[in-house]
């Protein structure tokens, strides 16, 4: 009797030993009901009464419902006071329906062993959001539109007065390159006038074009030279003017009236072959290139 006596308390003390030696993790959520999308929050306890643990690590590597993601895992945190050790996770499932939280693998470190604890499996139900068919579209309503103010048409103002004042600007420098780039006038001296004319008259004489059936443009050149030498003598625009335009305009500016006979003859002569059509005989160009001559000679000075 007394051996068996001792041999029950035996397997008691031994049996007691193994049941405290175990911890057992606990799990809870703070509701079984949730909807799509809803965080769920997961307690994990450890309860420590031997204060033996010294280190709790959550292996986060298991296979779970592809439906279930775990989004964060807080860190173990030791209660002295009531000799438990407790983290929080937070989990999310985007599909409705019946799920099971996975058995979280947590690793219990001690200065004498290493042990791997499983998590209690915890059911939840998810479901979509409620949808209600008691409420109507409403009819589209048309577009309300406010009035229009200074400060809604103040993009265009300055969009219309940058355009002007970019448009004014190139017309400006347009017209200032123009009058910059434009080449004054050279006034000659009178006898830097008849040296010029009395130089092509010679070239023009030399070349005799009447006797090579172009008397057209032996009076065309002759009378250039001459117009040429009117605008460089006295100023006047001769090649713009009609003959007697010129004649009325050297009038009172040639002294010698020999000179100004001899210029009406030669122009008259000039038009009368350029517009006329007329051809007169060669001794005609002769004397009207003599008078070119003389007219230069006489109102050189």
């Amino acid at each position: 009797m007394n051996k068996l006596i001792i041999i029950f308390l035996f397997i008691y003390g031994c049996s007691q030993n193994l049941v405290l030696g175990q911890w057992v993790v606990n799990t809870s959520v703070d509701s079984n009901l949730y909807w799509v999308g809803d965080p769920i929050l997961v307690n994990l306890q450890i309860f420590d009464d031997r204060y033996e643990i010294t280190e709790i690590k959550t292996d986060t590597i298991f296979k779970a419902d592809p439906a279930i993601e775990v989004i964060n895992f807080d860190k173990w945190d030791k209660d002295p006071t009531n000799s438990t050790c407790s983290t929080k996770l937070t989990v999310g499932v985007y599909d409705s329906g019946v799920y099971k939280l996975p058995e979280f693998h947590i690793l219990v470190k001690t200065p004498h062993s290493l042990d791997t604890l499983y998590s209690m499996p915890v059911e939840l139900t998810v479901r979509t959001l409620p949808v209600s068919d008691t409420s109507s579209i409403a009819p589209i309503k048309n577009i309300i539109r406010t009035p229009a103010s200074l400060k809604d048409y103040l993009p265009w103002v300055i969009g219309v007065l940058a355009f002007l004042a970019i448009l004014i600007s190139v017309i400006y420098f347009i017209r200032k390159k123009g009058k910059a780039s434009a080449i004054p006038p050279t006034l000659m001296t009178p006898i830097a006038a008849y040296d010029l004319a009395y130089t092509k008259l010679n070239r023009l004489k030399e070349i005799r074009l009447w006797e090579k059936a172009k008397e057209m443009e032996y009076q065309i050149e002759l009378t250039h030279i001459i117009r040429t030498y009117i605008c460089n003598r006295y100023q006047l625009p001769a090649m713009e003017l009609s003959t007697k335009e010129i004649l009325n305009a050297v009038r009172s500016r040639i002294v010698a009236p020999e000179a100004y006979n001899y210029l009406g003859n030669l122009l008259e002569v000039g038009d009368y072959v350029k517009f006329a059509k007329g051809i007169p005989p060669g001794e005609v160009h002769e004397h009207v290139m003599q008078m070119a001559f003389s007219f230069i000679e006489k109102t050189k000075a």
